[in-house]
């Protein structure tokens, strides 16, 4: 999600862009400062450093990862 950015997302269930945001960085790669094209079937680019950030961030916001903090916390 862009900080600049007050619209609301195009997509409510895991959307990061409003809907022209989304059409000018929704083929861009998620991590910080990159530009570059994501890959097809996540939401980095090809840099394996980006890729592997991708990845732990996926793992980390699973709803396997998450249940198991949940049940901790109770």
């Amino acid at each position: 999600a862009r900080s600049d950015c007050t619209s609301a997302l195009g997509n409510a269930r895991g959307g990061v862009f409003c809907p022209v945001h989304e059409a000018e960085h929704g083929t861009n790669c998620h991590i910080k400062g990159c530009t570059n094209t994501k890959k097809v079937g996540t939401l980095a680019c090809t840099n394996p450093g980006h890729q592997e950030q991708w990845s732990k961030n996926a793992y980390n916001r699973s709803s396997h990862t998450l249940s198991g903090v949940r049940r901790i916390l109770r």
